[in-house]
């Protein structure tokens, strides 16, 4: 699935997914890293008023190739990640990619 992935991001597919799991974090790394490919980040906990990415996360917004997105409030502080909360990202990101035919996970 990795290869896959990858190989579709490489001919310009957007890859949508909460990157939670260690493999998922991986996949996310190696589309960001490449030449080309883009990510939609499915965020576990909202933003704070005035937020910014930092660092390479900033770079990549700036670029285009990555959008961060939270249906969820801003709580102050990251909140628990619970099996719930997994399933809710991943049936969003699905529908995302639903909509607008990007790759999830």
């Amino acid at each position: 699935m990795r290869d896959e992935t990858l190989k579709e991001a490489r001919r310009g597919k957007v890859v949508v997914s909460p990157f939670i799991s260690p493999g998922e974090k991986e996949i996310a790394k190696a589309v960001l890293e490449a030449d080309k490919g883009d990510v939609i980040l499915m965020k576990p906990d909202g933003f704070p008023e005035l937020f910014k990415p930092h660092g390479r996360y900033f770079d990549l917004c700036l670029q285009g190739r990555l959008l961060i997105l939270s249906a969820f409030p801003d709580a102050g502080r990251p909140s628990d990640l619970t099996r719930e909360k997994c399933l809710m990202m991943n049936a969003w990101c699905e529908q995302i990619a639903g909509a607008s035919g990007v790759n999830t996970r």
